[in-house]
């Protein structure tokens, strides 16, 4: 056995996230744990890493009989420092186990990062820095490596190639897999046992699981008659080389454009200059309205000692806007983007991950826009999360006239939601007339 879960129970004040869950790992597993947003994957995942925060309290026991535990998170940008070199940071943990720092260039070009070892975090693609977390848990030399959502925000071709990376490095060095996830379709050529896991009951012989999901059409807004909002023509970037190279693109209100593409093509940098994040290195952008971005990562978006309510009213803080004005302001959207009222004066870190995606949408509203600048907004989200959020942002397009540009790799938002898809890719924009086809 590698692992033992005895009745273990999570507690935060009087909330109970997990209720007496037993299970087991087993030598050669690669056990799948589905479940929804909010329903206590996470929490499971730090009791067996040991990581949960001093507030909860632990009942129950969790028995390790093979060690050590490594574990990769769903948002690796939130696990690394930001100030030193990501090869330094995985050296630190090789010389915690007394092994030799120098190994630590030889994981990163294990895992796939290579001539960027000596870069920092922000440097990093998301894919990228996924694998510097996997050299990083590598390190430890694992008996089991827990996983939380680490590529639910990642393309499905990187997606891919994160869980064939694990399963190759897996079978090298002979540790389990506990993988948390609401998208158990990639991972079904991989898994020897499935747990499911519901408002923090935990079924431990749950079956094969799938999802299906309809998408209803909506009426489109025709271009010709819809204001034009902002308009981007001949945009180029390079960093290190080029990013973008003489990209056009128009957002017309009342619309959503849709930007596919995989991981670090340009999609990020695009809605960074197009929101005034960035400037482009040449060409030209005219704004008819304010534009607001929705940020991919909320975890590096919120401060996390700030309250929900502080959070939503950070425009109007910037404004100097008194602060019994700024409550109200919050209250209301919280209350208009269905959050609950008491989430108001929580810490932003004690919300899940779908109300925390929730606080960015709300809090880019209160700027006023009339472009709102979706960068990667359903990442993390379970299937019903996931339709849920487009569709309360549906209705917030239509209320406000917003033009939006949806920048995903998640294809299955596009059908009915975009009125127009485009691809990037070698740093060029092509219009194609029909959503891509769903990843299987």
């Amino acid at each position: 056995m590698t692992l033992r879960l005895d009745g273990v129970s999570v507690c935060y004040g009087r909330h109970e996230v997990l209720a007496s869950v037993s299970a087991s790992v087993r030598p050669g597993d690669w056990v799948v744990c589905t479940g929804a947003s909010g329903s206590g994957k996470s929490t499971l995942a730090h009791a067996i890493a040991g990581t949960l925060s001093s507030s909860a309290r632990l009942s129950g026991a969790v028995r390790l009989e093979r060690t050590p535990v490594a574990a990769i998170w769903q948002e690796p940008s939130s696990t690394f420092s930001p100030l030193r070199r990501v090869l330094d940071q995985v050296g630190d943990v090789l010389a915690a186990r007394g092994a030799p720092r120098a190994q630590a260039r030889d994981l990163l070009f294990r895992t796939g990062v290579d001539g960027k070892q000596d870069a920092y975090p922000h440097q990093f693609s998301a894919g990228q820095l996924q694998r510097a977390a996997i050299a990083r848990a590598l390190a430890v030399r694992p008996a089991l490596l827990v996983a939380d959502e680490p590529t639910s925000s990642l393309d499905p071709t990187t997606e891919a190639g994160i869980i064939e990376l694990v399963d190759d490095v897996r079978r090298e060095y002979g540790f389990d897999v506990l993988w948390m996830t609401h998208r158990p379709r990639p991972l079904r050529p991989w898994a020897t046992r499935w747990w499911q896991i519901h408002d923090g009951v935990l079924n431990a012989a749950a079956p094969d699981p799938t999802h299906e999901a309809e998408e209803k059409g909506r009426p489109i807004p025709p271009r010709d008659s819809a204001p034009l909002v902002l308009r981007a023509a001949g945009l180029w970037k390079s960093y290190r080389e080029p990013v973008l190279r003489g990209v056009d693109l128009q957002l017309y209100a009342g619309r959503t454009t849709a930007l596919v593409g995989e991981s670090g093509t340009g999609k990020s940098t695009l809605g960074r200059i197009l929101a005034g994040l960035e400037s482009p290195d040449a060409g030209e952008l005219e704004r008819f309205g304010p534009v607001q971005l929705v940020m991919p990562d909320p975890a590096t978006a919120l401060n996390p000692r700030w309250s929900a309510a502080e959070a939503v009213a950070e425009p109007e803080t910037i404004r100097g806007i008194p602060r019994r004005q700024r409550r109200q302001t919050a209250l209301r959207w919280l209350e208009r983007l269905q959050l609950p009222a008491a989430a108001a004066d929580r810490a932003v870190t004690g919300l899940s991950g779908g109300q925390r995606r929730r606080l960015l949408i709300a809090r880019a509203l209160v700027a006023g826009p009339q472009a709102l600048i979706f960068d990667e907004a359903t990442n993390g989200l379970d299937p019903a999360l996931r339709d849920e959020t487009t569709r309360l942002i549906r209705e917030l397009q239509r209320e406000f006239s917003l033009a939006i540009l949806w920048i995903t790799h998640d294809y299955e938002t596009l059908p009915g939601f975009a009125d127009e898809v485009f691809t990037l890719a070698a740093g060029r924009i092509r219009q194609v007339s029909h959503a891509p086809p769903l990843h299987p």
